[in-house]
């Protein structure tokens, strides 16, 4: 940002090749164009490309989504009165044979269920005990 600002001053004191000073018009457009380049920039500077991670283990990962309704609950984060519902995902073994280890997560009241996804898929295919 700061190498930005020096930059954007730099124009706006610089002088054409015939050494008169840029009018404030140009003198304008070009600080709200850099602005718009930064503007643009800025988010992938900030947040890199996401790589999913690779699913290690001897186990495949398989996954499940489930919507269920509770008839006694009214749901809050709604005016409709309907009954309260919740979706839960599973991730599982894929042809894993036997019991293994549940693992809950919550990603919380306002979060993304697929945030942890790599977490899921390890935790499957590796099958650990808890």
């Amino acid at each position: 940002m700061l190498i930005w600002a020096l930059l954007g001053a730099m124009a706006l004191v610089r002088k054409t090749d015939d050494g008169q000073t840029l009018r404030s018009g140009n003198v304008i457009r070009r600080s709200v164009l850099t602005l718009l380049v930064v503007l643009a920039l800025t988010p992938a500077l900030i947040f890199p490309q996401y790589k999913p991670l690779e699913t290690t283990g001897e186990y495949g990962v398989e996954t499940a989504t489930y919507t269920y309704m509770d008839e006694s609950r009214i749901e809050t984060y709604s005016d409709a009165g309907e009954p309260r519902k919740l979706t839960v995902q599973y991730w599982y073994p894929d042809n894993a044979i036997g019991k293994h280890p549940l693992v809950v997560f919550s990603h919380g009241s306002f979060g993304v269920k697929s945030s942890n996804v790599s977490l899921y898929e390890r935790q499957s295919a590796e099958l650990w005990v808890l």
